[in-house]
């Protein structure tokens, strides 16, 4: 049975000649192609990506690739999946779930200005084999390539471009954590105490729990803490693209009583954003949810008169 393509890499630019493609550049973007569904495979099975050793045997198996053609017009390099198809032609394998994964992550970045805000955080190793494979940009030789998967079997063709644009998004989002001076108020519990590893959680009245680390010396003081109210303050972890604080390193805690937890956010400066983001508001999508809530039977108008007749009284 013929193998149908699951991946088209449409190469453009001007060191790109029709059906032709220099032995570097076509390395560099194969190999690259190649990487990011190995990560992608890996990601789906809750794998660590960015890491060294082997790839695991189902990524080996199901998402190993095989040039199969090198098409005139404009050089497509066209993939098939290298394992025998047994799969029924109408079904998605995996290595086509992994490649819609990496194609729906190009087309989220390209078509969002700006720090795009994706519904699912992209994998770091795919971003960093995508952020290799826009080296070939700088060459000067290729200015985009389309990453497509095929229709056909019912499936829609999809088309993502990928270009220095998108690749300086990419490069965004692969910014290392900035580290600032943080101070949270909540319920410090779930302590660890290892020789080698001391960490605990502190629950913050409003938002997501933070995870800290501690010292050897400020365990007696966190184990006194626990289960209560307290304020810590220390350097945090921030993530480059979402801000939120992932971790803080505890240098100084207090306990606090219960009634004055909370204190400290309600006095700090913090920007309508900040608040938002701490209490996991995000922007309304649809305002007819908000329509309804009165009365089919009640008159608004009435209503309102009677108040304002109250009102005077």
């Amino acid at each position: 049975m013929r193998k149908r393509e699951v991946l088209q890499l449409k190469v453009e630019g001007p060191g790109v000649r029709p059906g032709g493609i220099t032995i570097p550049d076509l390395l560099l973007i194969c190999q690259q192609a190649q990487t990011a569904v190995n990560r992608q495979a890996e990601a789906l099975e809750g794998r660590q990506t960015i890491r060294r050793g082997p790839k695991i045997a189902k990524a080996h198996l199901e998402c190993t690739l095989e040039l199969v053609k090198l098409r005139r017009g404009s050089t497509t390099l066209g993939f098939v999946i290298a394992k025998p198809q047994r799969h029924l032609p109408t079904m998605t394998s995996f290595g086509e779930e992994v490649i819609a994964g990496i194609v729906t992550t190009v087309k989220s970045l390209a078509e969002t200005r700006g720090k795009p805000k994706l519904a699912i955080e992209p994998d770091p190793g795919v971003l960093d084999s995508l952020k290799t494979m826009g080296e070939v940009f700088e060459m000067k030789s290729v200015s985009s390539i389309k990453w497509i998967i095929p229709g056909g079997n019912g499936n829609k063709r999809t088309i993502a471009v990928y270009n220095k644009a998108v690749r300086d998004r990419v490069a965004e989002r692969l910014k290392p954590p900035s580290q600032r001076l943080e101070t949270v108020e909540g319920m410090l519990e779930m302590a660890d105490f290892k020789e080698t590893d001391q960490k605990c959680r502190i629950h913050p009245s409003v938002g997501n729990p933070v995870a800290c680390t501690f010292d050897k010396d400020k365990s007696d003081e966190i184990y006194a803490a626990l289960r209560h109210p307290a304020r810590i303050k220390g350097q945090a972890t921030v993530n480059a693209q979402t801000g939120r604080v992932e971790s803080i390193h505890v240098e100084e805690l207090r306990m606090l009583q219960p009634l004055l937890m909370g204190a400290y956010d309600f006095f700090a400066a913090k920007s309508i954003s900040e608040l938002a983001q701490a209490q996991g508001v995000k922007p309304l999508a649809d305002v007819s949810i908000l329509a309804g809530g009165w009365p089919d039977e009640e008159d608004l108008d009435e209503t309102l008169d009677e108040i304002y007749r109250q009102r005077e009284m």
